[in-house]
């Protein structure tokens, strides 16, 4: 990155080692004086160390995200907020476990005198260290509701390894495909994937077999190793995605037609007289990293027990070994945006004089790779009781133009806000332009299916009304040219007053929003 970053960042400590006493009180009060705290400077000072070089991408885990967790604790500190209750440090530790990319790992099928060896990444994928036993094909893996599919009809899977196509039947309406699924501790409709069912089956592992491309330009990540923490829905899992280029390799040693099958219309699974062994040199490690949350106690003895929460997540993809030219994934606007917005959010609640409910600021780790910290917040060690927040304002992106079109300018989705509560959904649409800032074109779609693809996520599936600000994608995502200087801090700044005057008044107001709109069985 270019030296000016370290000017950006000395910027960024002259605001942070300002005094709180140094900000005189606006004549129109405490929600005057928060909102003009909300600075363009501030958030791009702030940015410009978060999606800098010297943090490598802040790949779940790293050291780059350990700095990066160590900033934010620093500044929480300073502004006076304190740990969970309960917590002696900001820092909430996860213990994760490792599967090691072995790039000369093979996987060997053999059927008759029939054989193939296919190469780690450019023909399959797959987070496991052993794999050996017996093929069946079982079609696409899927059973109707009312019967009128069934590729486990007349095949047994129990103990074998199954072989599905990632795919439906033509013909055949998805909706006789959903299922019904357990989700914290409640029953809910989901679309069934293709390997579900045959590990339900008793499957020891499944081969699925994909249309995805091999990974170009290297492999990402600081260190050759993947993570999710033990027990996680993202842990290493038997199932092996079998990529595009292994297609060819694997029908001819399988005996297995695909198009035929598709064009067939008709379940087509058997036993397949074939083995498969996964050779590797690969070993598994542990390494701890952690979510990081601070809290600002209400003042309010019988509201204080409750939180108003503000998330986002710290973390990125890391970096590309053996890439040409820049091998960091800066991450400036995925999630470096909502990362230092809740750091310029806690500068201005700081200063606050009216705070019924607690304020719990929370940067979750692992988003890239799962939604791990969330997961392992909502799941296993929920340090501030789920029943006890309010509402959760999620912020994931909000620095570009959705496609990069300059006609969305001032667009922002606003995902979920309509899910759990409508008061989420008024209160933003209330003061939308009446909070020192831009009035935003609010879209409540949700055509890319945000709603499932960030932290916010894990809390709704609890019942937690949530909101989530994202301004979308562009042609920046996920590559290593997403830095801070195409970052639109001007609109950074009208989201996040927007957020922060929102999320006063649900600080202050008598009744938490109420889940008028909450439906489990549909999420």
């Amino acid at each position: 990155m270019r030296a000016r970053h370290l000017s950006a960042l000395t910027l960024a400590l002259a605001f942070a080692t300002a005094p709180l006493c140094a900000q005189a009180p606006a004549p129109s009060g405490d929600v005057q004086r928060m909102l003009e705290l909300i600075d363009p400077e501030l958030l791009k000072g702030h940015l410009y160390y978060i999606a800098s070089d010297t943090l490598g991408g802040r790949d779940t885990p790293s050291k780059g995200l350990d700095l990066a967790a160590q900033y934010l604790a620093a500044h929480l500190k300073r502004l006076g907020f304190v740990p969970a209750p309960g917590q002696s440090s900001y820092f909430q530790p996860l213990e994760m476990v490792g599967w090691e990319d072995d790039p000369a790992a093979v996987l060997a099928i053999e059927c008759g005198d029939r054989k193939a060896e296919l190469a780690f990444d450019q023909e399959w994928s797959g987070r496991l260290s052993a794999l050996e036993g017996e093929l069946v094909f079982a079609g696409f893996g899927l059973q109707a509701n009312d019967g009128s599919w069934d590729d486990f009809a007349g095949v047994e899977v129990k103990d074998k390894i199954a072989v599905v196509l990632r795919d439906r039947p033509a013909g055949v309406s998805d909706t006789l495909f959903r299922r019904e699924h357990e989700k914290g501790g409640r029953m809910i409709t989901v679309r069934a994937k293709n390997t579900d069912r045959a590990l339900e089956l008793g499957a020891k592992a499944v081969l699925e077999l994909t249309t995805l491309k091999a990974r170009a330009q290297g492999r990402r990540g600081g260190v050759p190793y993947q993570f999710a923490f033990k027990g996680g829905t993202s842990a290493p899992s038997p199932i092996v995605e079998i990529r595009e280029d292994g297609l060819a390799a694997i029908q001819k040693v399988l005996g297995i037609d695909l198009e035929a099958f598709k064009q067939s219309k008709t379940p087509a699974s058997r036993a397949l007289g074939a083995r498969v062994a996964l050779r590797t040199q690969a070993a598994a490690r542990t390494t701890t990293t952690q979510n990081v949350i601070g809290v600002l106690p209400g003042k309010d003895p019988k509201l204080a027990k409750e939180y108003v929460v503000f998330s986002a997540h710290y973390d990125h993809v890391g970096q590309r070994e053996g890439a040409s030219g820049d091998a960091i994934f800066n991450g400036a606007d995925d999630d470096g945006t909502g990362t230092v917005s809740l750091l310029v959010l806690a500068e201005a609640f700081a200063r606050l004089d009216q705070r019924r409910r607690s304020i719990a600021l929370i940067w979750h780790c692992g988003e890239e790779k799962g939604l791990v910290g969330a997961e392992y917040l909502t799941t296993k060690a929920p340090w501030i009781p789920l029943d006890d927040i309010a509402c959760l304002f999620n912020i994931d992106m909000i620095g570009r133009n959705d496609a990069d079109e300059t006609a969305n300018a001032n667009h922002c989705y606003l995902v979920g806000a309509r899910k759990i509560s409508s008061a989420l959904d008024d209160v933003i649409r209330q003061f939308n332009g009446d909070a020192l800032g831009e009035k935003l074109r609010l879209d409540g779609e949700d055509p890319k299916q945000y709603y499932f693809r960030s932290d916010h996520y894990m809390y709704a599936q609890k019942g937690v009304p949530i909101v989530f600000f994202c301004t979308g994608e562009h042609g920046d995502y996920h590559r290593q040219s997403d830095h801070p200087d195409r970052i639109l801090y001007g609109k950074m700044q009208s989201i996040l007053r927007l957020v922060a005057r929102a999320g006063y008044e649900f600080l202050n107001r008598d009744e938490r929003p109420a889940k008028d709109l909450w439906k489990p069985e549909q999420r």
